[in-house]
């Protein structure tokens, strides 16, 4: 689709912790049964994992498309 999303990709040099499997496994277990499902999860300085939210919409709904006619269509 000739369509731009104008939220900015982070950058690919980002270094995982060493507990990224661990936070890819719950959240796969957490999102089981949804087509599409955000799961906030948040990693503390002692390693202790941390439940954020779920949430139906990536970006929370908020980002723009170019052209804006696209961003009018999903309403």
């Amino acid at each position: 689709m000739p369509v731009e999303s104008t939220f900015l990709p982070s950058s690919p040099d980002i270094t995982l912790p060493a507990q990224s499997g661990e936070l890819y496994a719950l959240a796969a277990e957490l999102g089981a049964g949804w087509d599409f499902i955000r799961i906030d999860l948040y990693l503390d300085a002692e390693g202790h994992v941390w439940f954020g939210e779920y949430s139906p919409y990536p970006h929370g709904g908020l980002n723009h498309f170019v052209p804006f006619s696209f961003d009018k269509f999903l309403g």
